[in-house]
C-alpha cells in the first residue's frame, strides 16, 4: 500500500488508505523499517530507502490486483 502513495508517505495517510487496522499498519511499517526498506523522515513521515524498492513493490502490487 505504501508504494502506491509515492516515495514519501505519512503514517496517517497509510492508515487512511489501508483496509487494515492501525496495529497491522504499525507491524507492517516496523517490518519494512527492520529490513531497511524504509526510513523515518521525522514525526510520522516515512520514505523508501531507494526508488527501486518502491517501484518494485508498486509493480508487484499491480500484478496482484490484475
Amino acid at each position: 500500500m505504501a508504494a502506491t502513495l509515492g516515495r514519501a508517505f505519512s503514517f496517517e495517510l497509510l492508515v487512511a488508505a489501508s483496509e487494515d487496522d492501525t496495529e497491522a499498519v504499525v507491524n507492517g511499517l516496523d517490518e519494512l523499517w527492520r529490513r531497511r526498506l524504509i526510513c523515518e523522515r521525522g514525526g510520522n513521515e516515512y520514505d523508501f530507502s531507494y526508488d527501486r524498492i518502491r517501484e518494485a513493490a508498486h509493480a508487484g502490487g499491480e500484478s496482484h490486483a490484475a
